[in-house]
């Protein structure tokens, strides 16, 4: 009797051991059943952050695509203000010498080939740029005529446009979009002075004009000639570019303040009566008087003996007794009439291009070789442009 108590008793004892551990196993899948959300939610949230928070990740490409922490790219936040171009103008510099282009109520004229105009600029944010220019015809033609133009921005060349002249609609040149800060917008007229001229009148970007710099001291050139200085006919399909002419290579080369006194097909007798007169689209009725800082005139033109004497004095009467002449001589005649208008002339120095690979380069070398000369000429009682003969 007693023996089979006790196997009861050792059978309850089992079956309350088997009851507890079950309960505590029931206890910790309740706990981890708690805890699971949690864990889970917190990942997802991180991943909506890294997908931008405003757009979704089907708006974005998702983190994988932006980086898993930038933000989407934000649009304009101000609207593009227009500025009209004056004579009045803050952050607007004439390019060359400052009867090259002229500052008109209108906007800044560019006449001679060459001729330009700088903006200094600072943008508020990024932005395209608009320029609206007028470009006229200077003559007749059955023909659509063209001005053409180089827009550099921070002196890298941006934009090479050609506007049709004298438009029925506005005409204007859209600059790629650039960065927010401060740039520097050179627009340079490439066509020649004979056939077309042009208005900038406007120009409109997100931001607000700088002032202009202290200029640095530049060297100045003057060049005198027809479609070998104007770039008449030497661009692409015979265009007018004048940044392909040996004048804007020298100029260049030496970063000097530049004048291109040429039109395509200019005599030099033309060279010499048109040395005083005013711009191509004014009355003529205004003098240059432009000439008289000149470091160097450059002459490349034909001409006869009595010729060249005839513009050398011109130029001489016009510019500063240091300011020094180099003639190129690119055929025989050419250099046997300027050694003799040159040979009783002070300053004049007949350079030989006639086998020159290259009259940039041989200019360049000249100017350099002869720049610290010092030129023996009274000085003009009377001031630069009082008559004189200065080769006498």
């Amino acid at each position: 009797m007693n023996k089979h108590l006790r196997i009861l008793i050792a059978i309850l004892l089992v079956a309350v051991m088997v009851l507890g551990v079950v309960g505590c196993a029931g206890d910790t899948g309740s706990d981890e059943d708690t805890t699971k959300p949690t864990q889970t939610t917190t990942p997802d949230t991180d991943d909506d952050k890294g997908n931008g928070g405003n757009g979704g990740s089907s708006n974005n490409g998702g983190s994988s695509n932006n980086g898993g922490g930038e933000e989407e790219e934000q649009g304009p936040t101000m609207a593009k203000k227009e500025y009209t171009l004056t004579v009045e103008s803050v952050g607007v510099n004439v390019v060359g010498f400052k009867n090259a282009s002229r500052a008109t109520d209108a906007g800044i004229y560019l006449d001679w080939a060459g001729a330009g105009v700088e903006f200094y600029t600072n943008f508020a944010e990024k932005s395209d740029v608009q320029i609206f220019i007028d470009a006229f015809a200077m003559a007749e033609s059955e023909e659509e005529t063209y001005c053409g133009f180089n827009v550099y921005v921070d002196n890298a060349l941006v934009a090479t446009e050609e506007l049709e002249c004298d438009a029925a609609e506005e005409t204007f040149i859209t600059l790629p979009e650039q960065a927010a800060g401060k740039h520097v917008i050179k627009v340079v007229k490439l066509s020649d002075a004979k056939t077309t001229s042009a208005l900038v009148k406007n120009v409109s970007f997100r931001g607000a004009f700088e002032e202009v710099p202290a200029a640095a001291e530049q060297m100045a050139i003057e060049f005198i000639g027809a479609a070998n200085v104007s770039g008449a006919g030497l661009g692409d399909e015979e265009t007018d570019d004048v940044t392909a002419s040996f004048a804007w290579a020298v100029a260049t080369e030496l970063n000097a303040n530049y004048q291109l006194t040429a039109y395509n097909g200019y005599t030099i007798a033309e060279a010499t009566a048109d040395y005083v007169k005013s711009a191509p689209t004014r009355d003529q009725s205004v003098t240059y008087k432009f000439l008289t800082n000149a470091d160097f005139v450059v002459i490349a033109i034909d001409g006869t003996e009595a010729q060249y004497e005839a513009l050398l004095n011109v130029v001489r009467t016009w510019n500063d007794e240091q300011t020094k002449i180099i003639c190129c001589a690119a055929t025989a005649e050419a250099k046997v009439a300027l050694e003799a208008a040159a040979a009783d002339a002070l300053g004049v120095y007949v350079l030989d291009v006639t086998a020159a690979e290259d009259v940039a380069t041989a200019v360049v070398e000249k100017i350099n070789a002869v720049k610290a000369d010092v030129i023996a000429y009274p000085t003009n009682p009377e001031g630069p442009g009082a008559v004189q003969d200065w080769n006498a």
